[in-house]
C-alpha cells in the first residue's frame, strides 16, 4: 500500500493523464525508498494513480472556500494498493545484494592480493630474504 500526499498528486496533474509518465514519476519515487515496482503493473497502477490526480484536482479547483481548499491540500492522503507480486525489489533485496556484491569484492580482492605478493616474490633480489620483505598487511 503506497500512500501519497497531496502536494505529490497536484504535481503529477502536468503530466495529461499519462499512464506511463504518472508510473515512471510512482517507480522514481519508490526507488529512493528502495522499492521497484514490476512493469508489468505499469497500466493499472497508472490508472489508479490517474483516477487520484483527477479527483485531487476537481476538488482542488471546484473548492471556493479558501480555508477549505488550504485544509483539503495539506491534510489530503490516499492510498493505492499495491499487490504484493507487483513489487519487484524492497529494501531488503537491495541490502542481500549489496552484501554479495562486497563479499564478491573481497574475494576477488583476496586473489589480487596473493596473485600480487607471489609476482612480488618473484622480482625480490638476489641476496634479500622473502621472510624480511612484506607488501601487503595480512589479514
Amino acid at each position: 500500500m503506497a500512500t501519497i500526499h497531496y502536494s505529490i498528486y497536484w504535481k503529477w496533474r502536468e503530466f495529461k493523464m499519462d499512464l506511463t509518465r504518472i508510473f515512471h514519476a510512482l517507480q522514481d519515487g519508490l526507488a529512493s525508498i528502495g522499492y521497484k515496482l514490476n512493469s508489468l503493473s505499469e497500466v493499472r497502477v497508472g490508472t489508479a494513480v490517474e483516477g487520484r490526480v483527477y479527483h485531487v484536482m476537481k476538488r482542488a479547483t471546484s473548492e471556493t472556500n479558501g480555508e477549505k481548499r488550504k485544509n483539503f491540500r495539506s491534510q489530503y492522503w490516499a492510498k493505492i494498493a499495491l499487490h504484493p507480486d507487483e513489487i519487484f525489489q524492497s529494501l531488503q533485496g537491495i541490502i542481500e545484494e549489496l552484501k554479495k556484491g562486497k563479499e564478491e569484492l573481497a574475494e576477488e580482492c583476496k586473489k589480487l592480493r596473493i596473485e600480487v605478493e607471489d609476482d612480488a616474490i618473484l622480482v625480490i633480489p638476489k641476496g634479500f630474504n622473502k621472510v624480511n620483505i612484506s607488501f601487503f598487511d595480512s589479514p
